[in-house]
Parts: structure tokens; C-alpha cells; sequence
């Protein structure tokens, strides 16, 4: 699963292309299980002129265990 409304990309794809659909201005919050890659993605963002990056302190397992919103992948998704 993943945090709703969120755009998956694993940090390997996005440091060979460091680029979002949306404008380098727009707060972006990176996130991964532990917190390691996502900071790590935040890094090439910001690299990358993003302006406004920041990493969830915890992890997606934090997120979902509080009862913050998620999405499940359907069957169209499970790449």
C-alpha cells in the first residue's frame, strides 16, 4: 500500500530521473518504510532544484499503524 494520494517512485528510478509532475516549488514529503531511502530521495530532489522537501519522520508502517489514510494497490498495480 501506500500513504492516499501519493505518487510511488522507488528511489533508484527517481535518481536516474529526478523529476515530478509538479513545479519545483510545491512542498514535496518523501517517505519509505524506515526512513533511510526517503531521505535519500529527498537529497536528489533537492539536487534536482526542489525547494521544498522534507521526509516523513517515520515510516509508512507509523503511518498506516495510526490510522492515517492508505491505499491499496488493485490488481492493475502490483509491479
Amino acid at each position: 500500500g501506500h500513504i492516499a494520494g501519493a505518487a510511488h517512485r522507488p528511489v533508484g528510478e527517481l535518481s536516474a530521473r529526478p523529476t515530478l509532475d509538479s513545479a519545483r516549488d510545491t512542498p514535496v514529503v518523501t517517505y519509505c518504510a524506515a526512513g533511510a531511502r526517503a531521505a535519500r530521495a529527498g537529497a536528489v530532489l533537492a539536487a534536482a532544484g526542489y525547494t521544498d522537501v522534507s521526509a516523513l519522520a517515520s515510516g509508512y508502517g507509523d503511518w498506516q499503524a495510526r490510522g492515517y489514510p492508505v491505499e491499496q494497490p488493485g490488481p492493475q498495480d502490483n509491479t
